[in-house]
């Protein structure tokens, strides 16, 4: 079947796009993609060069941006003052780091990072029922005394 070079059918999307045929026919059926702009033979559907263009553009881990994609750095200070409020807040770091839109395995690593440096051993980071800490940094925790 000819198609006109500004008709995508969803074969050429998926390829446009790096994914499988199946995952473009999942996103359109779960409202993830645009609906067709039209169907040739009344059930094979296909989308116009500018949806795609336009979809792409806005999808979520946009591929085709030509902005580099860059993360959000913290410096040594910035670090230091959400592990004071971290210390201060009473939450564990999971938490915490919800709390604050941060990364939770990077804001565990900081604090390991923290403790390494200060030479104290840590075996977790929670809190109990109780809502006392239970991590173990080289002395006996509330928890313990008890």
């Amino acid at each position: 079947m000819a198609t006109s070079p500004d008709k995508l059918r969803s074969e050429a999307i998926a390829k446009r796009l790096e994914i499988s045929p199946n995952t473009w026919t999942s996103y359109v059926s779960r409202s993830q993609a645009p609906a067709p702009d039209g169907y040739f033979d009344g059930r094979t559907p296909y989308w116009f060069e500018t949806t795609i263009a336009e979809y792409e553009a806005s999808r979520p881990g946009n591929r085709s941006s030509d902005a580099p994609q860059t993360r959000r750095r913290y410096s040594a200070e910035e670090k230091a003052q959400i592990l004071a409020d971290f210390d201060a807040s009473g939450l564990n770091a999971r938490q915490f780091a919800i709390e604050r839109d941060l990364t939770v395995s990077m804001f565990a690593k900081w604090i390991s990072a923290r403790d390494a440096e200060a030479g104290e051993f840590v075996a977790a980071d929670q809190r109990d029922s109780g809502g006392r800490r239970s991590v173990y940094r080289g002395k006996p925790t509330r928890s313990d005394q008890a």
